[in-house]
């Protein structure tokens, strides 16, 4: 019993220092080509991992620029999920989320997310009205805060901003009728890479619920290059016990 212990302590430290090494930002960016990644690239290409060590999936956020949705001009932004071909066997597992914005205010105006497993299908569809701050989904009608954002939108908006000039921010979310508060911390630093320090903005933060509930809390870290698209480089979320991160891999026009 005692050796089935010290076993299981190897293995966690050895996962936990596979993992700290995997995730860390100067490894990520050995991968990629830093010189591409001052360009305004459409399409992202992300590897998505379950404790920050089991590649489970591929992720692609895709800048689809201006374009016509129900007869006006919108800002189009989306992003496709899926598990890789080993898990799918096992268990199938597909999302889409698009997100359609206010092309001045770059606030959204209609979000969609379409998910698939293995038993059902499930899709959301949900409608902002800005300007009254009111929201719409499965036909109900909820009171919003002004300039709520969803996931697409708010990650939009985080790299628009002016990082150098603010250490937190303060953002409404809201998809699911109720409303939530992500805020965190900017800091600042230095990535060492074989041409050089490379600059980037770490953001630590949390979702919650404004109503104050305990309940459905997430934490969030983003890591931003700081270059003129600032590219997200890793993405880790911790929610419901589960820990998730998102590497960038790739990307493309």
């Amino acid at each position: 019993m005692k050796k089935v212990f010290i076993v299981i302590i190897v293995f966690l430290v050895l996962a936990i220092g596979v993992s700290a090494y995997q995730n860390n930002p100067r490894i990520i960016l050995a991968h990629l080509d830093a010189a591409k990644l001052e360009s305004q690239a459409k399409q992202l290409t992300c590897k998505v991992y379950f404790l920050g060590l089991f590649p489970v999936g591929k992720a692609v956020l895709r800048d689809e620029g201006l374009m016509r949705f129900e007869g006006g001009d919108s800002y189009h932004l989306s992003a496709q999920a899926g598990v890789e071909s080993l898990i799918f066997k096992i268990y199938p597992f597909s999302a889409s989320i698009d997100s359609y914005l206010d092309p001045k205010t770059l606030l959204p105006v209609f979000f969609r997310q379409d998910i698939q497993t293995k038993d059902k299908v499930l899709k959301k569809e949900v409608r902002y009205n800005q300007i009254s701050n009111v929201m719409e989904i499965g036909g109900e009608k909820r009171t919003i805060f002004p300039e709520t954002y969803e996931p697409l939108s708010v990650l939009h908006k985080l790299r628009r901003m002016d990082l150098d000039k603010t250490s937190n921010f303060d953002l409404n979310i809201n998809t699911n009728q109720k409303n939530y508060a992500f805020t965190g911390d900017i800091s600042k630093e230095n990535i060492q890479t074989k041409s050089g320090p490379v600059g980037a903005y770490r953001l630590k933060g949390r979702i919650f619920r404004r109503d104050k509930n305990p309940y459905h809390q997430s934490k969030i870290e983003i890591v931003l290059l700081d270059n003129g698209p600032k590219t997200p480089i890793f993405i880790k979320v911790f929610a419901s016990g589960a820990l998730i991160t998102v590497r960038l891999i790739g990307q493309s026009n």
